[in-house]
């Protein structure tokens, strides 16, 4: 038994014991969270040094919002993020070496990120992959390579030309 009476005391003092509490955030400040995690986690990404350290900052990040259970209007209305989360594949492609694991990973999520871009299970994959190369300094499987080269062939010729094949540009179409 509790030596405190006072009701509020008995509040305060539950606030210290394991469990759930009666205590909830007054619901104008989920609005304040949102936004600060969200820029929290964009200026973490641009602190990053590599091209390696910015994608796995950027997995690890983007998990940790979608964990966080962020609607997606918050997601919507926060420009910078939405701005790096479309711009993540081309990032990884751009900053990387040609055919480089780095390479095949931006390809794959350029090629995927609009449709996954609020599923955290996606960002676990990148992570897993990211794995493979930085911590175990292994290569991708040469079959997954080869699987996303295709896959951007048959989804995205004009990525596929501009990188795959030699002396190539994309094809404009004529502006009468």
């Amino acid at each position: 038994m509790s030596r405190f009476k006072h009701p509020k005391a008995l509040r305060y003092n539950s606030l210290w014991k394991t469990g759930k509490t009666d205590v909830k955030v007054a619901s104008g400040q989920y609005d304040a969270y949102y936004k600060k995690s969200l820029d929290a986690f964009c200026l973490k990404v641009d602190m990053a040094e590599s091209i390696a350290e910015y994608a796995e900052l950027f997995c690890d990040g983007m998990i940790d919002l979608l964990d966080l259970n962020i609607p997606k209007s918050f997601f919507m209305k926060h420009q910078l993020l939405i701005t790096k989360i479309l711009r993540f594949g081309e990032d990884l492609i751009e900053y990387s070496r040609k055919k480089s694991d780095l390479f095949y990973i931006g390809l794959f999520v350029d090629h995927k990120i609009s449709s996954e871009w609020l599923n955290a299970s996606f960002y676990r994959l990148i992570l897993k992959m990211l794995h493979v190369i930085n911590k175990l300094g292994k290569n991708l499987p040469q079959a997954l390579t080869f699987k996303i080269e295709n896959m951007i062939k048959e989804h995205n010729y004009p990525l596929y030309a501009l990188y795959f094949i030699k002396d190539s540009f994309p094809a404009f179409k004529a502006s009468s």
